[in-house]
Formats: structure tokens, C-alpha cells, sequence
């Protein structure tokens, strides 16, 4: 009763929002909208600051720890594998969670081996960074045509949601949940940070 209530899975698509007809005009009622919301930080500064510290940080210790990049074992890929729900949304690149839970041992031993390579040389690749921005509509009882009921989604790439599985994994002593039972509410400092890396 309270899923045929309260879930949304026969909503169809809204030919109007905010006053907006056609496929192409609502596209960019909500391409403007996520435009303006992502693109302004929580803390202006606070990215550059950041990334200045743990820059000064890493610096210092460049020359004492140069070897010391953590391994990337084998089980930790396979346990972040086993742990990816199946059928779930793939990102921009088409791939989804069922292509790495379906994959041969040979796949994993290579992320293994590119994972470890992006830790020791600190590069992620700009792919990873890339998703794709889905309005969800928050509930079906509310106005479908006001843009103000929509939140946005990002499905990002599986593999850097597996590599940042494997970074929690690795890192998990040096990073502190300030927020105890929402996942994905990581924080920690650019200190923590730099004695993680070294």
C-alpha cells in the first residue's frame, strides 16, 4: 500500500513546466536551472584554499616518501565490485554496474594495475569527473510543472564510483563522517589527507 502510495513509477512526462511547451524548451528550463545551482560553490574559495593546502602539504613531504603509494589489492577491487547494485543507470560512457559484476578476473587485475598507477603519479582522468545531471521528480502528488519539484541526480562513470570505493577502502582510518548515517558525507582535512597519500 504504501509503494503504490508514495512511489512514483507510472509518473509520465510533463509536457509543461514553468510555463515552458516542447521537448527542447523544458530541456532548457532544466539545463539552466542545474547550470546556475552547480556552478556556484558552497564557500566561494574554499576549492582553491583546499587545494593550495594539501599542495604545501604533499610538497613537504615529497622528498621523504617518495615510494610510499598504498597497493591496490586485488580484493579490495573485487569486494567494491561485489558491493555495486545491479540494475542501476549507467553514466555518460554506457557502461554499467552488471559489465564489471559479469567480468573476468583479467578486468580486475588491470583496474588493479590502473588504479595503483593513478595513485602513484596523483592523476585522475577528467572522465571520471564527468556525469550526467537527471531531474527526478520529488513527488507525485506535487505540481509535475514547476521546475521547483525536480532534484537533480548524477550518474557517474562505474569505474571512478569503483575507485572511489577502493580510495574509502584504503583511506578509511584518515577520513572522519561527520554526519554518522548518511554514506557518501566524508570530510576531512588537508592534513588527514597528506599523511594518507605519504
Amino acid at each position: 500500500m504504501w509503494r503504490k502510495r508514495y512511489c512514483s513509477k507510472n509518473v509520465t512526462a510533463n509536457s509543461v513546466l514553468n510555463g515552458k511547451y516542447g521537448d527542447s524548451n523544458i530541456l532548457s528550463e532544466f539545463t539552466d536551472f542545474y547550470k546556475e545551482n552547480i556552478a556556484q560553490p558552497n564557500s566561494p574559495g574554499i576549492d582553491s584554499k583546499l587545494s593550495q593546502d594539501v599542495k604545501a602539504l604533499l610538497d613537504v613531504r615529497l622528498n621523504d616518501h617518495i615510494n610510499d603509494v598504498p597497493v591496490v589489492a586485488l580484493g579490495d577491487i573485487e569486494q567494491c565490485i561485489r558491493n555495486l547494485k545491479h540494475n542501476k543507470a549507467g553514466g555518460y560512457d554506457g557502461v554499467v554496474n552488471e559489465h564489471l559484476i559479469f567480468s573476468d578476473h583479467q578486468l580486475r587485475v588491470h583496474l588493479s594495475l590502473l588504479f595503483a598507477a593513478m595513485l602513484r603519479h596523483s592523476f585522475v582522468p577528467d572522465d571520471f569527473c564527468r556525469g550526467i545531471i537527471v531531474p527526478l521528480l520529488k513527488s507525485k502528488h506535487g505540481d509535475a510543472s514547476s521546475l521547483d519539484m525536480y532534484r537533480g541526480i548524477t550518474l557517474s562513470p562505474v569505474l571512478s564510483k569503483v575507485f572511489e570505493a577502493v580510495l574509502l577502502r584504503i583511506y578509511k582510518d584518515y577520513l572522519i563522517s561527520d554526519l554518522p548515517n548518511i554514506g557518501g558525507a566524508l570530510c576531512s582535512t588537508p592534513q588527514s589527507l597528506a599523511d594518507a597519500h605519504y
